[in-house]
């Protein structure tokens, strides 16, 4: 009994001795460590510090370079986000034409336009003078886009048509502009076409709503106006689908769209005279959610 009472505290004064020996070592180990993580991270080198070789001032000036660029591309993406929310708003206040007074709504919309244009869309285009824009496209499409769809559906709205290229382009270019190192000159923002037909094919789902919207309200005449224009919009559309991949997707919701005010339409036609109007928009609605087969549009 005694014996292994003995074996016993030697075993156990053996393992806290290899403890504390392992943990000296351990704590040794990383104090050496931290250290030279300390002495790595205190030496910063400054300017000075670099050798002043052709090939180390080649690699500072590449240096602020790309951070100009970064700098500038991360104050485009704010602007853009700006402007996709300013521009959702516009087409949020347009879609109230359907139950409020028109004219005065159209109005504010376009005065809001103004408002963005001479604001977020001037501040860009000053970021953008004297760059080659593609470098920057990426950091402010979304916000063209949605720029686009906004002015798109206030243009049919007032004449059931196409908004044009040209006139977008217009409203993005600015005379007389004197803000730091740009001074009286005219400056623009560059839509490139396939950017500016992405903006057009969002028009499909609000144009969409406005005809469902319109059916609600006692309106039966703006359906068939929606359904024959976007009937010539997607076959105009067709043209850009081997562009890319965004077009691709864009143009199958844009079919979508036009399969459920065509389903409208010929609910109005075959039982608008069956049920009450004020039953109308739920049916109408309940069949445009059904699925369509696009199998003739995909060939």
């Amino acid at each position: 009994m005694i014996v292994e009472v003995v074996i016993f505290k030697i075993a156990t004064f053996l393992n806290v001795y290899i403890f504390n020996i392992n943990y000296n070592l351990l704590v040794k180990h990383n104090s050496g460590e931290s250290r030279r993580r300390q002495k790595y991270k205190s030496h910063k080198y400054k300017d000075d510090d670099i050798p002043k070789t052709p090939l180390m001032m080649s690699f500072t000036s590449y240096r602020t370079d790309l951070d100009a660029k970064h700098d500038k591309s991360e104050r485009l993406v704010k602007l853009s986000r700006d402007i996709t929310i300013e521009s959702k708003r516009v087409i949020f206040l347009l879609h109230r034409t359907t139950k409020e007074d028109k004219s005065n709504l159209i109005l504010e919309a376009d005065k809001k336009l103004h408002s963005l244009e001479q604001s977020h869309w001037k501040n860009v285009a000053l970021e953008l003078h004297g760059e080659d824009i593609y470098l920057f496209l990426r950091s402010y499409t979304q916000g063209l886009q949605e720029y686009v769809e906004a002015v798109s559906f206030l243009y049919y709205l007032k004449h059931k048509d196409l908004v044009p290229l040209s006139i977008v382009k217009d409203s993005l270019t600015f005379h007389n502009v004197d803000s730091g190192a740009v001074t009286t000159k005219t400056i623009s923002v560059e839509v490139p076409i396939i950017d500016f037909a992405l903006g057009l094919t969002d028009l499909g789902g609000e144009l969409m709503r406005l005809a469902i919207n319109s059916i609600g309200v006692g309106d039966f005449t703006t359906p068939k106006e929606i359904c024959s224009f976007l009937r010539a919009f997607y076959d105009g559309l067709m043209n850009f689908r081997a562009t890319n991949w965004q077009m691709n997707k864009k143009l199958q919701v844009l079919r979508n769209s036009l399969s459920k005010v065509e389903n409208a339409c010929y609910t109005l036609k075959i039982r608008g005279s069956e049920a009450p109007k004020e039953l109308l928009r739920d049916l109408v609605s309940s069949v445009s959610t059904t699925t369509c087969n696009t199998d003739e549009y995909d060939n």
